[in-house]
């Protein structure tokens, strides 16, 4: 497909649609039947704007991959503003403003989602309505995609350590010094990479530390939220 801007995030899809932000502060949404139609009549790169839905502009440009239920895509933009616009008519449904640009990935559950923003705070804002369900304020600037692990909320700041929240209400679990990323995560434990390149085990429940393995050498590792294997590598 040619885009008519310059992307500035990686797509997103649902069941039809697909959604590119780009740097002139746009999401486009195209239609994956169409594509697929034109692709088979070989109409593609050529006719690749027969195939585009609609087009949605911010102010800058857009910062996060979009996140779609098939009702509501939603997705940030480095004007500050976190946006909502429905899938159908691109009708915006709700926005909300940030002093700072949200620059981390968005963190989805159920009926709500995390956004992390450069102004060191942390939103959890309600799905249908963009209302603000809590708010944390973490001291530094946060960069990295919070990660929601069954009820927990795991925050990452810069140089910040890592932050364990419940997600329900936003309220503090624990707080571990010197945590640069989280790599995996089993029902006890946490596995994590510190400051020096060491790989730590932390107790899930308390973050109290557990043990580590020198491992510094396998400097390319993977943020596995999927199992509890670790997949290190050395560049």
């Amino acid at each position: 497909i040619k885009l008519p801007s310059l992307p500035s995030v990686g797509p997103a899809t649902d069941d039809h649609h697909i959604y590119i932000g780009s740097l002139d502060g746009s999401i486009y949404s195209y239609e994956l039947r169409k594509i697929d139609e034109l692709y088979r009549k070989r109409m593609l790169p050529q006719w690749s704007y027969q195939a585009m839905r609609w087009r949605y502009r911010t102010g800058k440009e857009i910062t996060t991959r979009a996140y779609s239920n098939g009702v509501v895509v939603i997705f940030a933009s480095r004007d500050g503003s976190l946006y909502a616009v429905e899938v159908a008519e691109r009708l915006l449904k709700w926005q909300f403003e940030t002093n700072t640009p949200i620059t981390a990935p968005l963190a989805i559950t159920e009926d709500a989602l995390v956004a992390a923003s450069e102004n060191y705070y942390v939103y959890c804002l309600d799905r249908r309505n963009g209302l603000v369900r809590w708010e944390f304020a973490s001291g530094f600037p946060i960069r990295k995609a919070p990660i929601v692990i069954s009820e927990d909320l795991y925050i990452l700041p810069d140089h910040g350590g890592l932050f364990n929240l419940t997600v329900r209400s936003g309220a503090e679990k624990w707080e571990r010094a010197g945590i640069s990323d989280l790599l995996a995560a089993t029902k006890s434990r946490l596995f994590c990479s510190d400051e020096t390149g060491n790989i730590v085990l932390l107790q899930r429940s308390t973050g109290r530390l557990l043990g580590s393995l020198p491992l510094r050498p396998f400097s390319v590792r993977l943020e596995n939220d999927r199992t509890d294997r670790l997949f290190l590598a050395t560049p």
